[in-house]
């Protein structure tokens, strides 16, 4: 009786393994993706390369590929891989820059080379099959004699980036564009590994970036970084963006319009996110809401309690937005670093971008920033040809929580209008429209609205008092731009609360990756994580110095109160509704996510990478990559059509104790190379190797009380059903019935 029950089981598995076929069968037949117009790779090309850090120029992290899909993923297995040398082999070509280990930034796959940049900012070219490297560019750049060039200078902006930090590479037009480092700029040939041209500082020359504050007067200190650029293709023009307030530094940060008929390139126009530090603008947010074709703000008061999408600057009250960032003293006063890919419209000129928080890593607001401090984490259009700003969307105004509105910007074709679809590190969505601004939808995900769900504290950080107690305002982390004492007289985000928090920071935010848009299925897939709880305390802040900056580290206090987890969602792109989740316990969020052949590809600071259902949200697939995982993975084809999948282990990702769980620290990790088996297992071979494991007499035995026709074959071929099928419908129909007679004949005994 056991021998028989344990053959009902294994052959329950092989039936359920047959469940599948009709999935696998319609699965694999290749069809006609759904190209969007003007994004870029397009045809076959969008399915066998992965050109942007976000895959094509649209920044979606999607490739139409079917070869690796949800039927057959669980088979993937190891080709090639390449091992990181260790950081500090580098240094030498890199005197006075960082020591970044690993990578951060997407792989590339282009005609079946594949691209990749490590922390050190060397690229390097792999053959797709064998994983041989073709060619590798070593960064060469000397940080020490770079600053101390443009001191000896007097120049107005500094660049003292040092490296060890790069988030992105792209590849246009046979062209290799790293991001940015040292306030320079290069581009190196894809086919030879050559540098093509390389610019001078890009921060020689930023207007209004003299700062008067207490020990340190003079030009902002410019962190240098900023992701990689992008190209309006039709008139040939690049499009960068770099300095902003960060750790490593600071200043007015600025996006550049590059002519590349010129070699080296030649800047066309510039356009600045903040106010000029010398004497301010006290019109900045009134001109920015007078000379775009529209200007919005979002306000979750307005929103929780009246549904409103956003409010339209013409609606705020002038003494409201008066005095904008006010004189800016301190270089922290202006948005932060770009990070995150542009995406660019080829048919109307527009370059979509997000900007960082306010500050970075201080509290501007405490002493001498008044107003809405716009463009901080604003979403804004821009005129590739003249850099006029045609339409922006400030996501929090007055930001004192850093809510930074970088990474990926996905335009997209939405129920046949061109969308606009934006993640912000607070965890909420936005759609807007494309030609305006206007808000369509905005999506607030249940672990940030409720933090607390089935008795698991998820979502946003706590820090203090709990943010979430109060539904309506988030304990004052979202401020209204329609009230004049949060945009004029508010200090922190309790205030006047005295001497408990100042400010309150986010190392690992609700929205710390890129996210994903199917474009056949018009749903979004994006990480929301619990963030840990970072707040300074008003007490230790230099009143005397009008500052609340740069606090030692004894005034810094981490909360590690919760394990940290991460919700993956889909949510539904026309009307910004969820259709399913899946939780993920005891890790972070730094990344991005990724959807290809029905598969939703996760990766974990616990070293593992998830494989879920595009459709359901089912795990399908787990596989553990021996280090911490901090980038996304990247797909494309080789050289011989096969599709591989490109993950990395290992790096640094910049976040230090908050990726305190992660499966190791900042080790050099690897580039590895996935693909299927020459040879996927097919459930008739599956189906017929359980078989051989029947002794021989039982199955004879059972074989008798077979209907004949079960054996005899199954009914004449159906145009629409692949003729290998057959054979696997006889073994299922023969395996269906010899359960039901063990079943039957269980329940008789």
């Amino acid at each position: 009786m056991t021998k028989q029950i344990t053959l009902l089981s294994l052959i329950v598995v092989i039936i359920l393994l047959m469940s599948s076929l009709t999935v696998l069968i319609t699965s694999v037949t290749p069809a006609a993706a759904q190209q969007q117009a003007g994004s870029q790779p397009s045809g076959s090309k969008a399915a066998s390369n992965w050109e942007y850090a976000n895959h094509d120029s649209w920044a979606t992290n999607y490739s139409p590929q079917t070869e690796i899909n949800k039927d057959n993923v669980q088979y993937l297995e190891l080709k090639w891989l390449f091992p990181h040398p260790v950081a500090s082999t580098f240094i030498a070509n890199q005197k006075g820059g960082g020591v970044g280990e690993g990578s951060i930034s997407p792989s590339l796959i282009v005609d079946g080379t594949v691209f990749h940049m490590t922390n050190m900012r060397n690229v390097y070219a792999f053959d797709g099959v064998s994983g041989k490297t073709k060619w590798t560019n070593i960064w060469e750049f000397d940080y020490d004699k770079n600053k101390a060039d443009q001191a000896a200078r007097g120049l107005a902006g500094v660049c003292d980036g040092g490296g060890g930090h790069f988030h992105g590479l792209n590849f246009i037009n046979g062209v290799l564009y790293p991001s940015l480092s040292g306030g320079v700029m290069n581009a190196v040939d894809a086919n030879t590994g050559k540098e093509l041209w390389r610019t001078g500082n890009l921060c020689a020359d930023i207007e209004g970036n003299v700062y008067k504050w207490p020990g340190a007067d003079g030009p902002g200190r410019c962190g240098g970084a900023g992701f990689s650029p992008v190209v309006y293709r039709r008139e040939n023009i690049l499009i960068v963006g770099t300095c902003g307030s960060d750790f490593n530094g600071g200043g007015r940060p600025f996006v550049d319009g590059y002519d590349l008929k010129v070699t080296p390139p030649k800047r066309l126009w510039r356009t600045y996110m903040a106010p000029p530090a010398t004497q301010g603008d006290p019109e900045w947010a009134i001109k920015a809401c007078n000379n775009a074709k529209a200007g919005w703000y979002f306000s979750y008061p307005a929103f929780y309690k009246e549904g409103k999408l956003g409010i339209n600057c013409k609606d705020v009250p002038r003494e409201n937005v008066i005095n904008d960032w006010g004189v800016p003293k301190f270089w922290g006063s202006a948005p932060s670093a770009f990070w995150g890919q542009w995406a660019v419209d080829e048919e109307t000129g527009l370059v979509y971008l997000g900007t960082g928080n306010q500050g970075g890593g201080n509290n501007n607001a405490t002493f001498w920033t008044p107003g809405p401090n716009l463009y901080a984490a604003t979403t804004l259009a821009l005129d590739a040809k003249t850099g006029q700003i045609v339409w922006w969307y400030q996501h929090q105004v007055r930001d004192m929580m850093e809510g930074d509105n970088a990474w990926n910007v996905v335009l997209a074709n939405i129920a046949g209008r061109k969308t606009i679809i934006k993640h912000n590190v607070v965890g909420l969505i936005w759609a807007m429209d494309a030609a305006t601004g206007e808000p369509r939808w905005v999506w607030d995900p249940p672990v940030v609205r409720q933090r607390v769900e089935g008795g698991v504290v998820k979502g946003r950080t706590g820090c203090t008092p709990g943010i979430g107690a109060n539904p309506a305002n988030q304990d004052g982390m979202w401020n209204d731009v329609m009230s004049k004492f949060d945009m004029q007289e508010k200090k922190w985000f309790n205030y006047p609360s005295p001497g408990t928090t100042v400010y309150c920071w986010f190392p690992v935010r609700p929205g710390e990756s890129d996210v994903a848009l199917d474009p056949e299925t018009n749903t979004m897939f994006v990480q929301i994580g619990l963030g840990l709880d970072t707040f300074r305390a008003t007490s230790k802040c230099d009143i005397r110095a009008d500052l609340c900056y740069v606090i030692p580290p004894q005034h810094t206090i981490a909360r590690a109160t919760h394990e940290q987890n991460v919700t993956i969602y889909a949510v539904d792109a026309t009307t910004g509704k969820e259709k399913w989740s899946y939780f993920i316990p005891g890790t972070t969020v730094r990344g991005g996510t990724i959807v290809s052949g029905g598969v939703v590809y996760v990766n974990s600071p616990t070293g593992f990478y998830y494989a879920l259902d595009a459709t359901s949200g089912k795990l399908l697939h787990k596989i553990f990559l021996g280090g911490a995982v901090v980038s996304q993975v990247t797909i494309g084809k080789t050289a011989e059509g096969k599709s591989v999948l490109l993950f990395k282990s290992g790096g640094s990702s910049g976040l230090g104790p908050s990726l305190r769980n992660a499966a190791s620290g900042p080790i050099p990790g690897a580039l590895m190379a996935f693909g299927l088996p020459d040879k996927v297992p097919q459930p008739a071979e599956v189906a017929r190797e359980a078989l051989k494991e029947v002794p021989k007499e039982q199955l004879k035995e059972l074989l008798k009380d077979l209907p004949k026709e079960a054996l005899s074959g199954v009914a004449p071929p159906v145009e629409t059903v692949s003729p290998i099928s057959y054979g696997i419908v006889g073994v299922g129909v023969v395996l269906i019935v010899i359960a039901g007679v063990l079943f039957t004949r269980r329940k008789k005994a």
